[in-house]
């Protein structure tokens, strides 16, 4: 069995419209059939024990939190203080709406929770002060994806799990790339706002700071509760998880009162049914990457690109280049699962820091988010907001690049990635 043999089956499968997991799923069983020497219920077994790991339930409690807080007015009260400190500058509100989704991704680590809970307030609010709808989409549709690059972010969770990197660290490695898209795109609509009616605003009274600062102290609250739990070691990532969690349920209930108990069965069923999703996926494909290992196709396809590429630059190259065109065909999860069994052994042999590369693998992988013909973000929008896909695909080009910009950064200077993980974790 090639590599070639095992990409072509696995390519002819999605195309055939058969979810992604039971395609790995199948290729596993049938690869394993076809040996006729391993006993089938080794796939199982490979499946529990690469999903055994404790860290994998706080995939749900970060899940579980997006929910919550969708549901709930979290969101408004963040976008309210942003709004505050930033809605001042020029294009202020739309600079603030940046942020908000920056700091609400910092709590839900999703890209599609951010959108659903930011989207469905900043789009109409940045119209009525005389922003094109288009422009609106584009930057909520793109600033979405903060909820993945800023930490906490689920994809890290299982891209660290899988290729057995320190999710501490790889939570750290985004938060400079975060701060750097935060800070370009705030300039890119600075300077979009000349000769936009209502995208200018007056500074904020002491007064009108401090109302909204004492109503989203609470929402205020939670990603100080998590980082400072994590970095201080209170908690593992998993605790920190359910903590926030229980803290967005707490707030919603009790303190804010915008939930009510009767929801609560919906939100657990929708977490429980995206988790499992998610970690079936994970199972899966696991349990392919455990065959490949042994039939040593990781390794060879390894040998053939080091005849072709000489150093570490080129590989970075061709790498990005090969993931910016996956980032459009799969998934971010499907990706990390097919693709890093043989990525690993290639940056490892080439001496590139592990979490650097997670950053960049990262990177690329979120830009598909925003691209046809499977991105998922895209199309997410594109109904939310009730548009054509391709008006959508537009309004997101200038974001797209701005992003592009910023994985380049990240690729030609490593310490954007690993300064703050060394700094705090060494």
């Amino acid at each position: 069995m090639t590599g070639s043999a095992v990409f072509s089956l696995l390519v002819a499968s999605i195309f055939l419209s058969m979810p992604i997991a039971f395609a790995l799923l199948a290729l596993t069983i049938g690869f394993y059939f076809a040996t006729g020497d391993i006993p089938l219920v080794i796939v199982a077994q490979n499946m529990y024990f690469n999903l055994k790991s404790y860290a994998y339930s706080s995939v749900l409690y970060f899940v579980l939190a997006g929910y919550v807080m969708c549901r709930g007015e979290l969101s408004r009260r963040l976008l309210n203080v942003a709004d505050a400190f930033f809605g001042w500058l020029p294009g202020g509100f739309a600079i603030s709406s940046v942020v908000a989704c920056a700091m609400f991704g910092s709590i839900t680590g999703s890209d599609l929770a951010t959108l659903a809970a930011m989207g469905g307030i900043v789009v109409p609010a940045l119209v009525e002060r005389g922003w094109t709808k288009e422009f609106a989409v584009g930057l909520a549709g793109s600033s979405a994806l903060l909820g993945m690059i800023i930490p906490p972010s689920i994809p890290v969770i299982i891209y660290a799990l899988f290729v057995d990197v320190s999710v501490g660290g790889l939570f750290l490695a985004g938060v400079l790339p975060g701060l750097l898209i935060v800070l370009f795109f705030s300039i890119y609509i600075a300077f979009k706002s000349r000769g936009v009616p209502g995208a200018q605003a007056k500074r904020p009274s002491a007064r009108a700071i401090a109302k909204a600062l004492r109503e989203g102290a609470w929402a205020l609250g939670l990603p100080v509760l998590i980082f400072g739990g994590i970095y201080s070691g209170v908690f593992t990532v998993t605790e920190a998880a359910a903590v926030a969690a229980l803290y967005a349920l707490f707030v919603e209930m009790l303190i804010y009162r915008d939930l009510k108990p009767g929801e609560l069965p919906e939100l657990f069923t929708k977490a429980a049914v995206v988790t499992a999703t998610l970690l079936l996926l994970v199972g899966a494909a696991s349990a392919l990457a455990n065959f490949l290992t042994l039939e040593q196709i990781p390794q060879a396809i390894a040998e053939r690109i080091f005849k072709i590429v000489e150093d570490k630059t080129e590989f970075l190259l061709v790498t990005n280049l090969f993931l910016l065109v996956v980032g459009c065909l799969l998934d971010l999860v499907s990706a990390t699962m097919i693709l890093m069994p043989v990525l690993r052994p290639l940056y490892i042999a080439y001496g590139i820091d592990p979490i650097h590369f997670g950053m960049i693998f990262l990177l690329n992988l979120y830009l598909g988010f925003l691209t046809p013909p499977v991105g998922i973000n895209l199309f997410a929008a594109a109904s939310l907001f009730r548009m054509d896909v391709m008006k959508v695909a537009r309004a997101y080009i200038p974001f797209f690049l701005i992003l592009l910009v910023v994985l380049a950064l990240v690729v030609v200077f490593p310490a954007l990635s690993t300064w703050l993980p060394n700094l705090l974790l060494k």
